[in-house]
């Protein structure tokens, strides 16, 4: 399950906001009254609407349309939506209530918009405001491929499945999947009702994250038995969202999960002893499969290695541009960063990312980022229940925007290679071939020793230079160009289409 922005939770952002578009007062397009009198024109039954909130400021439009804007109430579309709904309300083989009608519409009204917008239940919002305050829920159950002896498709209780299937290899006691019956050996078939057999490893990892306390439905089965539904109720893990590692010659290697309302706490706490004593010589941000999260967490580090200039700004029809700025010196100054990104680094990523490449700050590295650069809102209506909608869209510091082109590394590194692995304790997994590369890359162009695969410490005498690599520089993001690290084919994502959003 994708993740999102929820960047007006709070209030937060205000510090790095420097400028906004100019703004006119206008009257509200439509009064209550006016929508009460279309309204007594449908004779079928009788409805009631809140009186809406007047606005007293709205933008200068990016992309007016004024033949939208000027429209008359569409007095004809509201009688057909009374006369489907009362049809419904009638005819429908169960009862259903009418909260439960209105609440279906509303749902479909926002979230055929686009991929972000929907309409949140109390459960729901409750879940948002949780996640952008705490860590991101997991399952934590792990899945690994598992062919067929043959290596062709397989006749189930459920149907013909295509090998290779994706079986749940780990269960941890204690954890949300094992409190909810999932067991090891079990295949997972579907989550929320849409079959995984053509998903990566890890579209369905990011299907099993969302907010703490929201649910995931997964359908599993046994081997040789009939399948079982499965609701997961997601819960924090236990490791943190920055996994930060320091390696014997300097380098700092932070993993961030996600962009919550303590990261730059927690980045600052770990680099801030380091760069006072001398012994920080560079750093590497690994990026991959971050979804985003809060705006003003990602602006507050990209505070942390820029010393002037526009961070991001957005642009939207109905909000007025927001440019956020450097407010503060630079934190840690001259100590090169390195950026690991790949197609699931999201949102917010993709800001600090893009903020530091246009300043020419920091090298980017892995594949085409996930494309989401759209700012979602969102407005309270009562009875603990929300609208989530799209508002505004990012754009970089050179003035591109990231919804669905995404941000280009400077150096490619095969898709295959920039796969997280899990690292334990203090040592970077070997296995991790993509961060591997990247550090090495960095320890050689600072003419460091590189440290050996696995290892907690180095011994300087042990250890010989690595090959030279080619002097990186980093690439304006208008010319697109781009090198490889290995000399594959270069890698590029043509799948632009967001993962379902689930946030039940």
């Amino acid at each position: 399950m994708i993740l999102f922005d929820v960047n007006d939770l709070t209030p937060s952002n205000e510090q790095y906001l420097t400028s906004v578009s100019p703004v006119n007062t206008v009257p509200a397009k439509h009064s209550a009254l006016k929508l009460v009198l279309a309204l007594s024109l449908i004779p079928t039954f009788n409805l009631a609407f809140a009186a809406p909130a007047t606005p007293t400021t709205t933008t200068t439009p990016i992309s007016s349309n004024t033949d939208v804007d000027n429209q008359p109430l569409p007095i004809d579309a509201m009688r057909r939506f009374v006369d489907v709904y009362e049809k419904v309300r009638q005819n429908y083989v169960e009862p259903v209530s009418d909260d439960v009608l209105f609440d279906n519409a509303l749902s479909g009204l926002l979230n055929k918009l686009d991929p972000y917008s929907d309409y949140l239940d109390a459960k729901t919002y409750d879940a948002i405001v949780d996640f952008t305050d705490g860590e991101i829920g997991q399952t934590g159950l792990s899945i690994s491929p598992v062919n067929s002896p043959e290596n062709t498709d397989q006749t189930t209780p459920v149907g013909t499945q295509s090998a290779p299937q994706w079986q749940i290899t780990a269960v941890p006691k204690g954890s949300p999947a094992a409190k909810a019956g999932v067991q090891v050996g079990d295949i997972l078939l579907k989550i929320e009702g849409k079959s995984v057999k053509t998903l990566s490893q890890s579209d369905i990892e990011q299907q099993l994250r969302g907010p703490r306390n929201s649910a995931v439905r997964l359908s599993v089965m046994q081997p040789g038995r009939h399948a079982r539904d499965i609701r997961v109720l997601l819960a924090i893990p236990e490791d943190n969202a920055v996994k930060t590692f320091i390696q014997p010659n300097g380098l700092a290697v932070l993993q961030l999960r996600a962009f919550q309302t303590q990261t730059g706490e927690q980045i600052s706490e770990f680099l801030d002893p380091l760069f006072k004593s001398g012994k920080l010589k560079g750093i590497v941000l690994d990026l991959r499969d971050n979804p985003g999260g809060l705006l003003t967490s990602a602006i507050e580090v990209a505070n942390y290695f820029l010393n002037d200039g526009l961070i991001v700004y957005t642009q939207g029809r109905g909000e007025p541009e927001k440019y956020y700025r450097v407010v503060t010196p630079e934190r840690y100054p001259a100590i090169p960063v390195y950026i690991l990104i790949n197609h699931y680094s999201a949102s917010a990523a993709e800001v600090l990312t893009a903020a530091l490449r246009d300043h020419q700050r920091a090298t980017v590295f892995g594949v085409t980022s996930y494309g989401k650069g759209s700012v979602q809102k969102i407005w309270p209506i009562g009875q603990g229940r929300a609208i989530k909608m799209t508002v505004s869209r990012y754009f970089t510091p050179n003035g591109r925007m990231i919804e669905g082109t995404g941000i280009d590394p400077d150096v490619m590194i095969p898709e295959a290679e920039t796969k997280p692995i899990k690292s334990t304790g203090d040592i970077i997994d070997p296995k991790d071939i993509a961060l591997q590369q990247v550090i090495n890359t960095l320890a050689t162009s600072l003419k460091l020793n590189v440290v050996p695969d696995g290892s907690k410490t180095t011994d300087s005498k042990a250890n010989e230079p690595a090959k030279p690599l080619p002097k990186l520089a980093p690439t304006n993001m208008a010319n697109g160009k781009t090198m490889s690290l290995t000399g594959a084919p270069k890698v590029r994502s043509n799948n632009t289409q967001p993962v379902t959003e689930n946030v039940e």
